[in-house]
């Protein structure tokens, strides 16, 4: 496989990632039926809302801080793991795709930069 199809498909592991642990995120928030809990799930989901167009549009910077922004996902998932035992199978769930999420964002930053500057140099 070559560097763009490498990226290409780093690209793609990071926009399905990104978006099954915000949709995951808002049905297990949302989930539990009532209207307090439907607008925590909204306020939970928005920030990685706000990543989406820049993944989408593959750009490096947002991914650097979109990396950012799962890893405090990853840590909260962990802690509500730990306070609420009947929920901890789904939430270290979310908590793996947060972490694998994590990676493909830091992966995809680091080989589009890298390719950035390789396509520069004359």
């Amino acid at each position: 496989m070559n560097a763009t199809g490498f990226l290409s498909v780093l690209h793609r592991a990071t926009v399905f990632l990104h978006g099954a642990l915000t949709l995951a995120l808002f049905v297990l928030i949302a989930g539990r039926g009532s209207r307090a809990h439907l607008v925590l799930a909204v306020v939970a989901v928005l920030p990685l809302l706000a990543a989406l167009p820049g993944l989408l549009r593959g750009r490096a910077y947002t991914a650097g801080w979109a990396s950012m922004l799962v890893s405090f996902y990853c840590a909260m998932l962990l802690a509500e793991a730990y306070m609420l035992p009947r929920l901890k199978g789904a939430l270290i769930a979310l908590a793996v795709v947060a972490v694998l999420d994590f990676v493909a964002l830091m992966l995809y930053a680091k080989a589009k930069k890298t390719a950035d500057k390789l396509a520069a140099k004359p």
